[in-house]
């Protein structure tokens, strides 16, 4: 991937701890593809992740793009629809996989949508935002390989 294509992600969109922005201003398909890649490779000995999404108009789009991110990361993918983000939590555990992520804009308004995560077993929440979110980040930027846009993405 060229730099100038991770450096287009607005870095505004790492909270303090989930992932979201105005869609699609702030926070696209692209955006999803490649915060896929780079969720991908922080998962270490399990390379399975469960994904789901809210009811968010914006959420089969954004759910498709980081699931073949997640996908080009060489992670398999167990897609569990359209749920509350409590029921992504059963999935993890009850699938005994690790890794999940969210698809949501949680409370904000219609117009938001974004990604709660686990990794390897951890929910990213404040107290360690700034170790996943800056190396999220820097993960973006080093990845130095040609990614090619997915199918059927906007």
């Amino acid at each position: 991937m060229a730099h100038q294509e991770a450096s287009s992600i607005k870095f505004n969109i790492f909270r303090a701890y989930d992932i979201r922005g105005i869609y699609p201003y702030d926070f696209d398909e692209r955006a999803a593809y490649l915060i896929g890649i780079a969720l991908g490779n922080k998962i270490q000995n399990t390379k399975k992740a469960v994904v789901a999404m809210d009811g968010r108009l914006s959420g089969p789009s954004i759910k498709f793009s980081l699931i073949n991110g997640l996908k080009t990361a060489g992670i398999e993918v167990t897609d569990c629809g359209m749920i509350p983000t409590p029921l992504l939590y059963f999935a993890t555990h009850s699938l005994n996989i690790p890794n999940g992520f969210m698809v949501t804009g949680s409370h904000n308004p219609k117009e938001y949508n974004g990604i709660k995560m686990i990794i390897n077993g951890h929910h990213y929440l404040i107290r360690i935002y700034m170790h996943c979110m800056t190396g999220l980040k820097k993960t973006l930027l080093r990845l130095h390989t040609t990614i090619a846009q997915p199918k059927n993405m906007k």
